[in-house]
């Protein structure tokens, strides 16, 4: 009896002694583009109802807090993004940080093996250099309910006890709602396609300025395929897949494809992804060039110098917008206005350079490696397309 007792008064103490967070307020402005790079602690639910991972609760080491918003009658889910106060962030993180024994647990737990259709938790912790992740199927901390779930019989079947450090940390991270929240705009959403030739309807043609299957933001993974967009596409996306019918399929590359989507969380394996695949397309290709033209005047009735592409010009690395896959154009001839000047890695072998002063502008598509091909102009104005040959010459900058 006093040995029990002395654990009974041992766990409460314990419990006694944990940091509380109390309420928060966060900073009253937070970035509504915030893209945070190194996550603390990261709550995602696995649905199968649903088909897809939802970042549940998500907060990162410098203070910002991505979260969920279930959505009610008056909007629908949405990820509210915050940022606490250096004051906040200090108590969080001691009531965050695991007991030891949280680093032994198992990779895996099963709170109902004989149940099916059931939600799986996913908790990943970062302190220092260690890092744990804990998935736990059949434990939905929002308390979840499925729509219908099948039970069987299996004598052999031995159901795991949630992990007292895996429910305390999930219940804590839900709890994060500062008072300061806005809508947060991802940085990139990722669009998951996999076949789906079967669909007996017409299938809904892919928009054509959107990553195809041969641009460098789409990753293939077995027979499916993850195209990242730009964050500002997504509600076009939205409205995109919108229009679909409940079997219709989209059109890509001549195939039938089903369709999901969903945003990418920064600090994930897909935020470093899209970071490595753009570092390996645009740094060969970034630099300084110049224009070499096949003919001497190659657009008659645009030989205004203001009105051409500059002789020397730079590719940067620099996004027109966050998350945007075309990339600022430096460098323009003395009295230039344009509206904007970027450049796009189209496909492994197509490069696409654009200027444009807001009613008339040249689009220069490069094969690679040779850097060759053709310029033609494009105006507000329906008027027929001029069409040179043109080389772009590296240079020094």
């Amino acid at each position: 009896m006093v040995k029990s007792a002395g654990r009974v008064f041992l766990v409460v103490l314990l419990v006694a002694c944990r940091p509380r967070v109390g309420t928060l307020q966060g900073v009253e402005a937070p970035a509504a583009g915030a893209w945070p790079e190194e996550p603390m602690a990261v709550l995602i639910e696995h649905n199968p109802w649903f088909g897809d991972d939802t970042p549940r609760a998500e907060i990162y080491k410098d203070g910002i807090i991505i979260r969920l918003d279930p959505g009610d009658q008056t909007h629908k889910p949405r990820l509210l993004v915050s940022q606490l106060t250096p004051p906040e962030l200090v108590r969080v993180k001691k009531a965050i940080r695991p007991a030891a024994s949280f680093w032994r647990l198992k990779d895996r737990y099963d709170l109902a093996p004989t149940v099916t259709d059931l939600m799986t938790t996913e908790l990943i912790v970062s302190e220092g250099k260690r890092s744990k992740q804990v998935m736990v199927y059949g434990y939905a901390p929002g308390g979840w309910k499925p729509p219908a779930s099948t039970s069987f019989y299996d004598p052999t079947a031995k159901a795991d006890r949630l992990p007292r450090e895996v429910g305390r940390i999930s219940r804590l991270l839900i709890a994060l709602k500062p008072a300061h929240e806005v809508v947060w705009a991802p940085r990139y959403g990722e669009v998951m396609i996999w076949p789906y030739e079967y669909s007996p309807d017409e299938p809904l043609d892919w928009p054509a300025h959107w990553p195809a299957l041969t641009s460098p933001m789409a990753f293939q993974r077995g027979d499916d395929w993850s195209l990242i967009l730009p964050g500002s596409e997504l509600p076009a996306l939205e409205a995109f897949v919108a229009q679909l019918g409940e079997r219709q399929a989209i059109r890509l590359g001549g195939k039938k494809w089903a369709i999901s989507y969903r945003p990418v969380m920064p600090g994930g394996r897909w935020a470093r992804e899209i970071a490595t695949r753009q570092q390996a397309t645009l740094a060969p290709l970034s630099g300084c060039y110049r224009t070499e033209w096949k003919s001497k005047n190659p657009f008659p009735r645009y030989a205004d110098a203001s009105f051409l592409p500059p002789a020397n010009f730079e590719l940067t690395t620099v996004p027109t917008e966050p998350g945007a896959q075309q990339f600022v154009i430096k460098g323009a001839r003395e009295g230039q206005e344009f509206m904007f000047a970027e450049w796009a890695v189209v496909s492994a072998k197509e490069v696409r350079l654009t200027w444009s002063t807001g009613f008339v502008g040249f689009t220069l598509s490069v094969v690679l490696p040779a850097m060759e091909g053709v310029a033609s102009t494009f105006s507000d104005v329906p008027e027929p397309s001029d069409v040179a040959k043109v080389r772009l010459v590296r240079v020094t900058c």
